[in-house]
């Protein structure tokens, strides 16, 4: 291969990995967030 397909290759993957990282972080921030509005939703006044 050349140079520069590897080159461009590695920081595909780490693009790749970051929009992964945030989209799990966006996930689990908003299933947080989900449940702390049905949790408060759900408590008694």
């Amino acid at each position: 291969f050349p140079a520069w397909f590897s080159c461009f290759s590695f920081w595909a993957f780490g693009q790749a990995a970051i929009w992964v990282r945030r989209r799990v972080a966006r996930g689990t921030a908003l299933k947080a967030y989900d449940k702390t509005n049905t949790e408060i939703a759900s408590a008694p006044p």
